[in-house]
């Protein structure tokens, strides 16, 4: 049999392909046991090697383990042509349906219920009761079992079913749902409201989120629509295209009820007058309204009125004020019921900070916590708040001039900052955060900072406690000795070259002391380059000056001749990265692209080097070996304006401790 669309498929020598194409086009994907079973029934024995042919033509798009998809046009097109034929008696539709079978096939019964949907468009005239039914049995499962795998077929079976089937009642409420639990599914069109279940509308409206509709009484009419400055009272519904809420009042010829849809754009009026108002959304939710007494305004209103009276006082007070977190926005945000002005939601943020200031960071859905109110707009009822801190903040158990172990929190250029606990509960309870400043930095940290990452132990002792500004300053404790102290005067060691300057040459000391060699005990004739070994004698320490004074080994004779012109100067590494910037000449017109691979290379390569590397020495070698390339057409420095900001982005895992740059770990 020949189909009238055969001729449109360029390249298909033999027209039983198409027809073989079209017979298995009913459900998504084609089991392999079909395409035989159809091959077979339709086109005979002997006819094997048109299953092979058919995979190869174009109107095949994918081949797996267990079937064959088709082209989805080619797929619809052949639909509505066996929908065609069926109608018009050109087939049999019993003969038909007994060879496209698939439900002794092993498919999932979510493929085999696509497939009576596609069967029942082809197969009757009017296929919307039908698929009305099955789609309804789909979404009651979903609301009364949870079988939430369904939404997962849905969201991409509405993009394959025929339109008859996606116009039904049951095909509009599936999408919506879809789009509320945000899956990549079509949103159809509404239907009329009349069309829909009013008994399935309300079970599947109780997974939907809810959209706020304003409302506004004058003691005469009753005003729904958008929220605005007359309508600030406001109620919750599904948040679907129909919003039809059940309206029920006492009137002058006795009680009154009606169904009004809050879903368009303008503003419902209702004669209600002052008595009690019921209000029932689809969802099955009733909100009452009171009576409005003689000369007074609504009691919503009122009750609205004492909610913001006491955000308000909280605000000016800075006071901490109990809220429940109703629904999470993300892992720092959330919307809160705060206690007092329930009913209104306020907007929960937490920053990074609040962990140092001891605040909560940890927000759960349902949990109860402590808030203060950061900004507050009494007109729009717009509040916003922040995790308060413990009340009132004394530092707990601490005292000043207590040694205990805190953990380390982070490094910035000025110190780095360590958790306390402050209860007896240790780590289980409150803890606060402490600056250690780079001035109390123990003596061994001064030239050979410790190797620390987050949460590792840090033993300190409490200078002081601020608790009006919420501050603990700290001084770091460490046995090991003084770097300047290891070595003692006339002993002999082999350092390494690290700067040079006009005076003489700075030699890096096993210990990690950067001590100073002068050119007057430099041999003249001695080539000096960067990261030569050099044998030294200690010849003074200054301890309350943090030098260490060098002369060679063997020490140079007297009278012999010194050194007199030094290599071109080394930057002395007490400029900062910017400064040096400055120092640069500008880059040509059109400078050449500089590729952050080779400067991360560059990076990790110094980072590797033995001994303490000084961000302000480190960006001065990125200067001398990238400089014709580091500035952009606007002349701006290579990264984000920053040194810092760009070492951290061209290599993970770096470390700044105080103006030291530590490698990542390996």
């Amino acid at each position: 049999m020949v189909t009238e669309w055969a001729e449109s498929l360029g390249g298909i020598a033999d027209r039983r392909l198409v027809w073989l194409a079209a017979m298995v086009s009913l459900p998504p994907l084609a089991p392999f046991p079909l395409v035989r079973q159809v091959r077979r029934a339709s086109l005979g024995r002997g006819t094997l090697h048109l299953e092979a042919e058919l995979c190869e033509t174009p109107m095949v798009t994918a081949v797996a383990a267990d079937g064959i998809e088709l082209h989805p046009d080619f797929r619809a097109q052949a639909r509505r042509v066996l929908r065609d034929r069926v109608l018009e008696g050109g087939l049999d539709a019993e003969e038909l349906r007994q060879v496209t079978r698939i439900d002794t096939m092993g498919l999932s019964p979510l493929l085999e219920l696509e497939e009576n949907l596609v069967w029942a468009y082809v197969s009757q005239l009017n296929p919307g009761q039908t698929a009305d039914r099955l789609l309804t049995d789909c979404l009651l499962s979903v609301v009364r079992e949870t079988r939430h795998r369904i939404l997962d077929w849905a969201a991409g079976a509405l993009g394959r079913l025929p339109q008859p089937i996606l116009r039904t009642p049951a095909a509009w409420l599936l999408s919506e749902l879809c789009v509320a639990t945000r899956r990549p599914a079509v949103r159809l069109p509404a239907p009329d409201l009349d069309q829909v279940d009013g008994d399935l509308l309300g079970e599947v409206a109780r997974l939907l989120p809810t959209a706020l509709v304003g409302m506004a009484r004058d003691g005469d009419v009753l005003s729904f629509g958008p929220i605005a400055r007359n309508r600030r009272v406001a109620f919750p519904v599904p948040a679907i295209v129909h919003k039809p809420v059940t309206v029920s009042w006492s009137g002058p010829d006795g009680p009154q009820q009606t169904t009004v849809d809050l879903g368009g754009h303008g503003v419902v009026r209702l004669p209600v007058g002052r008595g009690e108002v019921r209000l029932r959304t689809v969802a099955g939710r009733v909100f009452t309204l009171r009576p409005i007494p003689p000369g007074e305004p609504a009691p919503e209103i009122a009750d609205l009125d004492a909610k913001l009276d006491v955000i308000d006082e909280a605000w000016r007070a800075s006071r901490t004020i109990r809220a429940h977190v109703t629904r999470m926005i993300s892992t720092r945000t959330a919307i809160v019921a705060l206690e007092g002005a329930e009913g209104l939601g306020a907007l929960l943020r937490s920053e990074p900070a609040d962990e140092r200031e001891g605040r909560a960071t940890g927000i759960s859905l349902g949990m109860t916590l402590g808030v203060r109110i950061s900004n507050f707009d009494r007109v729009r009822q717009r509040v916003v708040c922040r995790p308060a801190p413990p009340e009132p903040w004394t530092g707990g158990d601490l005292a000043v001039g207590a040694e205990l172990e805190g953990r380390y929190e982070s490094s910035v250029n000025f110190g780095i900052f360590v958790s306390l606990p402050t209860s007896p509960r240790g780590w289980a309870g409150p803890v606060v955060s402490g600056l250690v400043h780079t001035s109390e930095f123990p003596p061994s940290w001064r030239w050979v900072p410790p190797d620390l990452a987050p949460g590792d132990p840090v033993r300190v002792r409490i200078l002081s406690i601020d608790p009006a500004r919420r501050r603990v300053a700290l001084t770091a404790l460490d046995d090991r000795p003084d770097p300047l102290l290891v070595h003692p005067v006339g002993d002999v060691v082999t350092g390494t070259l690290v700067k040079i300057v006009p005076f003489g040459v700075f030699v890096r000391l096993p210990s990690g002391v950067e001590a100073l060699l002068h050119r007057s005990e430099i041999a003249a004739g001695t080539r000096l380059e960067l990261g030569l070994a050099m044998r030294v004698r200690i010849q003074a320490v200054h301890e309350d000056l943090g030098r260490v004074n060098l002369v060679t080994e063997p020490r140079l004779p007297q009278g012999a001749p010194a050194i007199e012109v030094m290599p071109p100067t080394q930057p002395s590494g007490k400029s900062t990265p910017r400064q040096r910037a400055r120092a640069v000449p500008p880059p040509p017109s059109r400078p050449g692209q500089l590729d952050p691979a080779e400067v991360a290379e560059f990076l990790r390569a110094k980072l590797r080097e033995p001994g303490v590397v000084h961000a302000a020495t480190l960006a001065q070698q990125v200067i001398e070996r990238f400089e014709p390339r580091l500035h952009g057409d606007r002349g701006k420095w290579l990264g984000m304006g920053s040194f810092t900001l760009m070492l951290r982005s061209l290599v993970p895992g770096v470390r700044l401790f105080g103006n030291r740059v530590l490698p990542p770990p390996e």
